[in-house]
């Protein structure tokens, strides 16, 4: 992610007389990742505040990193209030103007005064770029005695360790003018954690400002309520208020900058996680990096754990379909939710018993339910600062205690006990040998007052109403996250789907990772694993071949909108080739063959569109291929029973050579073989139109009409594979179309994402030819 900044980087280089090599120098040395995502400008506002000194650079921009990662609290959900700065001065010192607009001590939050003040820092930076030193002007005119009762030691020892050795700029003086005697005794609190690098200067009330600083400040560079001839602190303030509003963005992506990069994940991933390192995806390896602080190692053995966890407990992690009726039933008998992120970025999940019958809990199924609602939450939220667990104990009974069997530990931040009965203690003595010590349990009395329950650590806005919040009430909260579990059937299922499509077609994810930092043309960067196992194993493990293949999938998506594009099963057009014509696929054969059955179901030559027919067609591939995942192959099926002399009249040439072209050249999947069934004597008048475009190797048959399908199909589709019209076991063509067709409805927003993901190529390469 690229930050904006106002300064120009070329003209503060040449200013600075620093070169891009020495930059380009600068960030090889840099530990981790802090390399891919800081900015040029940021290197360069570094450079110069630590006296272009290589080495303190560095250890500053570590110091820096590290600090941003540990203090969320200063640097997250950063909302502009107060504080502006002041123009450069004659001596090249950028100036910030900071102070109390009231003396009322209760508005007062020295957190969120540094996160302030640090804001503007920045903003400064942003507007001024480098200069030789940052001056900081605090007017203490309305700070009183009740202010200092609201300062804590640890926000001044960060205070004065961010601004000594992360801040990149020089901080060359503080000066807190109109104050009262007692702020220089207060001042000696800060102190023990100052350096001798810069100035700390304190000036009693006075109107005499020019010579409060000696000259280094002149008149053109201070308010008129200081003697200056700039506009007066109020005007000032509200200029600049202004100014941070309009850099709402670069707060949110500064906030988002440490992006973590591929390599680094692949960095990760080298290490054998019990045989199993190739079955994690990137975006689980970024969640295990986030929640240990970036730490290689750390990630590491909390991968091995999760793995070694997910392998010995599989009646936890197996068979988690929310429809299932073990869920289900967890569901109806217990409350399971996330709640929004806190403003500290933390994300909270809540259970409880919604029926406080013994005899309904099942206590595997009920931490089988508890994970997925984690999974869930970390789907949505991705990776946050830590997790905190909410239990309400206010529906348990003793008669829970008989129905645990084990106890599984979790890595989280917080774990909150409300409403706890009386044997809590024999829960939690069942629990505390698994917890580790730097784990915090906080256990809390019945109570009606839950505002200062969490010590503002989950306000109100992130609360269910049932205990004094601004969201729904726990049971309306309950409901909506059963529904966003039946929405995420397909995650739950998927993972365990692609673990065996892996493991059956002896592919590894470093394999697909290579294939995506490949970078084929025309590849959107969204594409998912599952998109690149079909190409990969349709172009038989060949790299070079499935790049090519991609290529041509996403050009035949951009090129020919009228196969590609308004491809929503619910709209009248493609209701209306369902109701003409039959398409559905079949389960896989005995040897791993995918099949599509296709035919017309309407004799009527006039209700035949073959552009229609062809679209809905390859929306019914689709399906297969997201059903069933890479096979060996595919066959087609398509029976000529009601094909007549007035449906040859309605095809185009075109479409046909653009449809053969695609299946066989970019489809992700390998079309085997194609048997046209029930064949009239005229069809060769058919095939003398599409021959022209088909490849020697493809393997067409062609049957008259026969009662005997077993036969044609000996070896190749079993008849557990057939529809009951062509002698097999299944339901009747009429019966697997009508259920198709349902399917089709339900991939809706499968069809719509998919369109939206190859529209982003097309949209980039339309402003690409705009430039």
């Amino acid at each position: 992610m690229s930050l904006k900044f106002d300064f120009d980087l070329n003209t503060a280089l040449k200013r600075e007389n620093v070169s891009l090599e020495i930059l380009s120098h600068l960030r090889k040395g840099l530990e981790g990742d802090v390399a891919q995502w800081i900015s040029d400008h940021q290197l360069l506002l570094f450079y110069m505040a630590f006296e272009q000194n290589i080495e303190k650079t560095r250890k500053a921009i570590k110091n820096y990193a590290k600090m941003k990662r540990n203090n969320s609290i200063y640097f997250h959900y950063r909302d502009p209030t107060q504080f502006f700065f002041l123009p450069v001065t004659p001596q090249k010192m950028s100036l910030v103007y900071g102070g109390l607009s009231t003396s009322d001590t209760s508005k007062f939050c020295f957190d969120t005064t540094i996160k302030t003040v640090l804001m503007v820092i920045d903003s400064c930076l942003n507007a001024q770029g480098p200069r030789n030193g940052l001056i900081l002007i605090y007017d203490a005119k309305n700070f009183n005695f009740g202010h200092i009762r609201r300062i804590t030691l640890s926000s001044i020892i960060f205070l004065c360790e961010y601004t000594q050795k992360c801040l990149p700029c020089k901080l060359k003086e503080i000066h807190l003018i109109n104050c009262e005697w007692y702020l220089e005794a207060i001042s000696t609190i800060f102190k023990p954690f100052l350096d001798n690098g810069w100035k700390l200067l304190f000036h009693r009330p006075t109107t005499d400002y020019q010579n409060l600083f000696n000259g280094n400040i002149p008149q053109n560079c201070l308010p008129s309520d200081l003697g200056g001839n700039l506009e007066s602190i109020e005007a000032l303030h509200k200029t600049h208020s202004e100014r941070l509003l309009r850099m709402k963005e670069y707060f949110k992506d500064e906030e988002n900058q440490e992006n973590v990069s591929s390599e680094v994940l692949s960095e990760i991933r080298r290490v054998d996680f019990e045989g199993l390192s190739e079955c994690i995806s990137d975006h689980q390896l970024l969640l295990f990096f986030v929640a240990y602080k970036r730490d290689m190692e750390k990630t590491r053995n909390a991968i091995k754990n999760y793995f070694k966890y997910k392998k010995n407990f599989t009646h936890f992690f197996l068979n988690r379909d929310p429809k299932c009726d073990d869920i289900q039933q967890c569901l109806e008998n217990q409350y399971n939710f996330f709640l929004p992120v806190t403003p500290l970025k933390m994300s909270v999940v809540y259970a409880a018993f919604r029926n406080s019958d013994p005899s309904k809990f099942f206590h595997d199924n009920a931490i089988k339910t508890y994970l997925m609602v984690i999974d869930a939450c970390l789907n949505v939220h991705g990776p946050k600062n830590g997790l905190i667990l909410l239990f309400d104990c206010k529906n348990s009974k003793i008669g829970h205690l008989k129905r645990v069997n084990k106890c599984l530990p979790v890595k989280l931040e917080e774990i909150h006990i409300l409403n706890p009965p009386f044997y809590l203690e024999t829960v939690l003595a069942l629990c505390r040998p698994f917890m580790k010590h730097d784990r915090k349990l906080f256990v809390h009395t019945p109570t009606n007052d839950y505002s200062k329950l969490f010590n503002g650590k989950i306000p109100p806005d992130c609360l269910p109403s049932d205990f004094g919040g601004s969201l729904d009430s726990i049971e309306e909260l309950h409901k909506k996250n059963t529904e966003l579990l039946m929405k995420m059937r397909h995650y739950f299922t998927d993972e365990e789907k692609k673990l065996v499509a892996l493991k059956r077609e002896n592919v590894s994810l470093r394999t697909l990772s290579q294939l995506r930092e490949s970078n084929p043309e025309g590849m959107p960067k969204c594409i998912t694993d599952h998109q690149l196992l079909l190409f990969y194993c349709a172009c038989n493990h060949d790299m070079d071949a499935t790049q090519n293949t991609i290529k041509n999938y996403y050009k035949h998506k951009k090129d020919v909108p009228i196969f590609f594009h308004n491809r929503d099963p619910s709209c009248n057009f493609i209701q209306n080739c369902l109701d003409n014509l039959i398409f559905f696929y079949l389960p896989v054969t005995t040897n791993n063959m995918s099949v599509i059955y296709g035919g017309m179901r309407n004799p009527d030559p006039s209700v035949y569109f073959i552009d229609t027919a062809i679209k809905a067609f390859l929306m019914v591939i689709d399906s297969c291929l997201n059903a069933h995942g890479p096979r060996s192959g595919l066959i087609f099926i398509y029976d000529a029973k009601n094909v007549h002399y007035g449906h040859i009249r309605r095809m185009k040439l075109k479409s046909i050579k653009i449809f053969c072209n695609y299946v066989q050249e970019s489809l992700p999947g390998k079309l085997a073989e194609i048997h046209i069934i029930n064949a009239p004597f005229y069809f060769e008048t058919i095939m003398a139109l599409v021959r022209p475009f088909m490849k020697s190797d493809r393997n067409l048959f062609i049957h008259g009409p026969s009662n005997n399908y077993g036969k044609i199909f000996e070896g190749k589709i079993p008849l557990d594979c057939l529809p009951s019209e062509l002698g097999g076991h299944l339901d009747s063509i009429e019966e697997l179309h009508k259920r198709h067709s349902e399917r089709l409805l339900k991939l809706k927003n499968y069809f719509i994402d998919e369109e939206k993901q190859f529209s982003i190529i097309t949209s980039i390469h339309n402003e690409q030819s705009n430039f």
